[in-house]
């Protein structure tokens, strides 16, 4: 605490600071499932992402890809499969999105997990 004497005065600025340059998305992780049918396989996609500020996330499935169902926090989420982008909205904070999806080929003789693009760093 701090009391002027009689006659001082005391003048203060403030201001905020401006923003530091770099990125403002991190993945802290990822899983994929993958069940493989007959048919048909499904995969899910479970992550969390860390953001410190809001705004939409591009993440890129598979050619081929169908959306089954998307989670953000654990609510459902009506977001639409534009070709092979699912556009995230977020917000400022950490958040568990979990992304289903099925692709046409069923199991056979060789079997992969696919390449889904995060368009972030990830730590580990």
């Amino acid at each position: 605490m701090w009391q002027p004497w009689p006659g001082e005065s005391v003048q203060i600025a403030i201001s905020r600071p401006t923003g530091v340059q770099g990125q403002t998305l991190t993945v802290d992780g990822t899983l994929i499932t993958v069940k493989p049918g007959t048919r048909a396989t499904d995969f899910t996609l479970n992550t969390m992402l860390r953001s410190s500020r809001g705004g939409q996330h591009v993440i890129l499935l598979p050619e081929g890809a169908m959306r089954q169902s998307i989670d953000i926090g654990g609510q459902t989420q009506p977001i639409r499969l534009v070709g092979r982008e699912v556009r995230l909205p977020l917000v400022p904070g950490t958040q568990k999105v979990r992304i289903a999806w099925r692709e046409p080929s069923g199991i056979g003789l060789h079997c992969s997990t696919p390449q889904v693009n995060m368009n972030a760093p990830s730590v580990n």
